[in-house]
């Protein structure tokens, strides 16, 4: 009996040691039972690694904790804890914050980066739903309906885009020249009408400098409900 103790001693400090002599050496050069040497086996890196906004220097030291020992590994697995935000990680060996959601800053900057902003194109010259020539034709008819009758009533979109050239007739008038006169001929159908606005806009507007026509809105037209104005002189 008391060699079978001596014996049973003998292999459990045998085995204690072969334990530790492997538990010492690094990941991949313990030789197992076998006599072959096992392949290193990597523990599969949390999520956080996967993200694209680590830095490179955080790449760099977990590939550094890959290739040592398997207890420097697990180290540094567990040294990653979660920040109080809750919104990613800290890295305890890069000091680099390992974001998985998308700060309030970095949100409120990207939706102001990606946001439209519509520049004002064919904003400087009315279309009114027509080409150039017939919005030309149409501009020139309601110039000299409103010089003829001196009010009309047309939509509000009309009104404001033929308000600039009644006042450039009336201006036109008070000069009086004959460069002005041919303008006027050539933008006013009725010839006989530009020479009466020749002779009555140096007296009736000699004293007023500018703002010839006043546009009111009236009631939306009927049936589309488009937004209607009245224009007339002043």
């Amino acid at each position: 009996m008391k060699i079978v103790a001596f014996v049973c001693s003998l292999l459990v400090a045998g085995a204690s040691t072969f334990s530790k002599f492997h538990c010492n050496l690094p990941s991949g050069l313990g030789p197992s039972f076998t006599g072959v040497r096992h392949a290193r086996s990597r523990p599969t890196p949390p999520t956080e690694f996967a993200t694209p906004s680590i830095s490179p220097r955080a790449i760099s030291d977990q590939r550094t904790c890959a290739q040592g020992p398997r207890s420097k590994l697990h180290a540094c697995h567990s040294n990653l804890v979660t920040s109080p935000k809750g919104v990613g990680s800290v890295s305890s060996f890069t000091g680099t914050h390992i974001s998985t959601v998308m700060e309030p800053a970095a949100r409120a900057h990207h939706s102001k980066s990606s946001s439209l902003e519509m520049m004002r194109h064919r904003k400087r010259v009315p279309k009114l739903g027509k080409p150039a020539d017939q919005r030309k034709a149409l501009l020139r008819a309601l110039t000299t309906e409103i010089i003829r009758h001196g009010r009309i009533k047309t939509t509000a979109v009309r009104a404001k885009a033929v308000r600039k050239h009644v006042d450039h007739m009336v201006e036109l008038g008070k000069r009086g020249d004959l460069h002005a006169r041919r303008q006027a001929l050539g933008w006013i159908y009725d010839k006989d009408l530009v020479h009466a606005l020749f002779e009555a806009a140096p007296e009736r507007y000699g004293e007023r400098n500018g703002g010839y026509t006043r546009v009111l809105r009236t009631m939306p037209r009927q049936g589309d409900n488009a937004k209607m104005a009245v224009i007339e002189l002043v």
